[in-house]
C-alpha cells in the first residue's frame, strides 16, 4: 500500500464521525420542522395558511440538504467498507 493510499484512508475515516455528527444535527433540525408543520397543517385561517406556506418552504429545502448530507455520507462509508473490505 502506497503512502498516499494510506494517507487517504486515514483522511477520510477521520472525516466519518464529522459527517455523522453533521448528518445527525441536520436530520433533527428537519425533525423540529416536520414536527412544526404536523402542528400547523391543516391550515384553517389565512394567518395559519402562510406560516404554513413559510414552514413548508423551509423544509422542502432543509429535506434537499438532509439528502445531500446523506448521500455525501454514505459514499464516505462504502469507501472506506470497500478498503476494509478488500484490504487496501
Amino acid at each position: 500500500m502506497s503512502t498516499s493510499t494510506t494517507f487517504l484512508k486515514a483522511r477520510e475515516l477521520e472525516a466519518l464521525p464529522e459527517a455523522l455528527a453533521r448528518l445527525r444535527g441536520h436530520a433533527a433540525l428537519v425533525r423540529t420542522l416536520v414536527d412544526e408543520v404536523d402542528r400547523l397543517a391543516p391550515p384553517v385561517r389565512s394567518s395559519e395558511a402562510a406560516r404554513f406556506s413559510a414552514v413548508s418552504a423551509q423544509l422542502a429545502e432543509e429535506f434537499r440538504r438532509l439528502g445531500s448530507q446523506i448521500l455525501e455520507c454514505a459514499a464516505a462509508m462504502s469507501r472506506v467498507g470497500l478498503e476494509v473490505g478488500t484490504g487496501r
